[in-house]
């Protein structure tokens, strides 16, 4: 499906330092369940199908052999879900977890990725730790936060250190993403009595069937995150375009069919010809 509009580099509102803690988190919480539930009509969870995706695409071998650098989203990152199912499918065939670190400091517990003050948020030299994992680089749900600068900083930066990069999107620019913008918000209305309780989250409830604020934001973000959702062309563009020698890498992309009619999971895998 082709992109309906050109890029924009567009606001998510619930990212501004200015907006309130407390609906941020309503708002995270929300996005995060709805990537790890199971809808009517599903088989998998966005998670578990972005999970068998990167042991379908590495082979599970090759993945177990990997630490993946999660450059997650936030509180609303689908990324403790992947790391399971990824781990549960690897463990299945008898091979060892995949060790996976986040930059995100919650869930707590998880180990986080230092940064030095003279280098930008997407910038980590991780090589292999003590094991002589191969990193990869997991920019999940993330990589559209991203100006065209940054972004291509943050692959000139992977391909110097030789770490391949995976993006996972769960939009992109095409009309059927703009019409799955606007039906989540109105999905969340209609089950946040029963998660504002079930959490303990009574603004959940406030400030989507009272001041119905939540959903308006849901679909504000979610309008200007398929703005900013790059397509595998432009994402290749970046990489020729980055600064680094790229004639030894290959990019695959696809998009996997994770709701009828509309719910996709978009992905885009570059990483060296050597790994293949």
């Amino acid at each position: 499906m082709k992109p309906t509009v050109r890029r924009m580099q567009s606001m998510s509102l619930s990212n501004t330092s200015w907006f309130p803690p407390l609906l941020k988190e309503c708002i995270q919480n929300s996005m995060a369940h709805a990537c790890n539930m199971k809808l009517p009509g599903q088989n998998m969870s966005a998670a578990e199908l972005a999970a068998g995706l990167l042991v379908r695409e590495f082979g599970a071998a090759a993945l177990s052999s990997h630490t993946i650098v999660d450059f997650c989203a936030g509180g609303g990152s689908m990324a403790p879900a992947i790391e399971d199912a990824v781990n549960g499918f690897l463990g299945a065939e008898g091979l060892q977890p995949v060790d996976f670190v986040r930059k995100n400091l919650r869930p707590p517990g998880v180990q986080a990725v230092e940064t030095s003050a003279s280098s930008t948020p997407w910038r980590r030299r991780m090589p292999g730790r003590g094991n002589g994992n191969k990193v990869m680089r997991l920019f999940n749900l993330a990589f559209h936060h991203l100006d065209d600068e940054a972004a291509r900083g943050a692959i000139r930066d992977c391909i110097e250190c030789g770490a391949g990069f995976v993006i996972l999107e769960l939009q992109d620019r095409t009309l059927e993403s703009f019409v799955a913008d606007t039906l989540l918000p109105l999905g969340v209305v209609l089950v946040a009595p029963y998660y504002a309780w079930q959490w303990s989250m009574p603004a959940l409830f406030v400030f989507t069937w009272l001041l119905p604020v939540i959903p308006l934001v849901l679909i504000w973000d979610g309008y200007a995150s398929s703005l900013r959702t790059r397509e595998p062309e432009e994402v290749e563009e970046l990489v020729s375009s980055c600064g680094a020698d790229a004639s030894q890498w290959v990019l695959r992309s696809g998009s996997e069919l994770r709701l009828w009619p509309f719910g996709y999971l978009n992905w885009i895998i570059c990483r060296p010809v050597v790994e293949l």
